[in-house]
């Protein structure tokens, strides 16, 4: 009986050191499937926030850009 009773407590050790592990690459598995995602997304807000900086001057000067370039007429419209 008592030997009955050790194997018994040793699978219920097993079958929690199993869950543990099961559950731990589950979390992996998760968090790595996303991390590329989260990095192209992090790059991509970064580089429209980079990209608009370098337009925010050409915006601002339209209208004086468009006139050196021969529009005259040009009206903002914006």
């Amino acid at each position: 009986m008592a030997t009955t009773e050790a194997l018994l407590q040793e699978l219920i050790g097993l079958q929690k050191e199993e869950m543990k592990r099961t559950r731990h690459y589950r979390i992996t598995r998760v968090v790595l499937g996303m991390l590329p995602t989260l990095i192209f997304l992090g790059l991509t807000i970064w580089g429209s926030f980079v990209l608009y900086q370098g337009v925010e001057d050409a915006m601002k000067n339209l209208p004086e850009i468009m006139e050196q370039q021969g529009f005259q007429n040009f009206t903002p419209q914006f």
